[in-house]
């Protein structure tokens, strides 16, 4: 609580009372942060008899490391989603002031045999949406291939994104993995920063 005083020419000085809530920020630091380490709005799992509990947090979906190939290398992840595709996985992240997303997109290295030996293992295609419209899609991809870097501006003010993995021909062996999925968020939160707030506090008028 501050006083501020106005001065008037007769030398009469009337005194009144504000009170500031300093502990609001008006503008908080970018920050990183994992779609594991968040609570989705929603989530759809293919393969539902083999994996009732549907899309993992930080593990392939059957409970294992999560592994996809980067420029030719194996390389494991510790934080991500692990599905089953057909899969969708949605997030709230109105009032969070996200600005971007970033995740590796890939299918599960464990599935290379399948895919080696039958062909199994396909997904055409993994999609990024906002607010329901698209903005990225990686095409055809298995577990030969290189993860697919999503690496994506989000436009102001969006309220949703929804990560997509779309099956094949058949869906055997579609194990997918979005690795180091994350978006870059002003807010960490679904609550909208506010400003201080300055109000006069009643009875104080002098």
């Amino acid at each position: 609580t501050f006083l501020v005083a106005c001065s008037l020419a007769l030398g009469i000085v009337p005194v009144q009372s504000f009170e500031v809530n300093a502990t609001e920020q008006v503008q908080k630091e970018a920050k990183e942060i994992y779609l594991s380490d968040m609570d989705w709005a929603s989530q759809s799992c293919g393969a539902s008899s083999d994996f009732p509990n549907g899309t993992t947090k930080d593990t392939s979906i059957n409970g294992s490391q999560m592994r996809l190939n980067i420029n030719g290398q194996e390389v494991s992840f510790e934080k991500g989603l692990g599905a089953h595709a057909p899969s969708e996985i949605v997030y709230d992240i109105e009032g969070m002031g996200c600005t971007k997303f970033e995740a590796y997109a890939g299918v599960d290295l464990q599935c290379l045999r399948d895919y080696n030996n039958a062909r199994e293992g396909i997904i055409e295609n993994f999609i990024v949406e906002i607010d329901g419209a698209k903005l990225a899609e990686s095409g055809e991809m298995n577990p030969s291939m290189d993860a697919y870097h999503f690496d994506m501006t989000v436009p102001a003010d969006s309220s949703e994104i929804t990560l997509k993995a779309v099956t094949g021909e058949n869906d055997w062996s579609d194990w997918i993995i979005w690795g180091d999925a994350k978006i870059v968020a002003q807010n960490g939160s679904n609550q909208p920063v506010a400003g201080p707030t300055i109000e006069p506090i009643s009875g104080n008028n002098i």
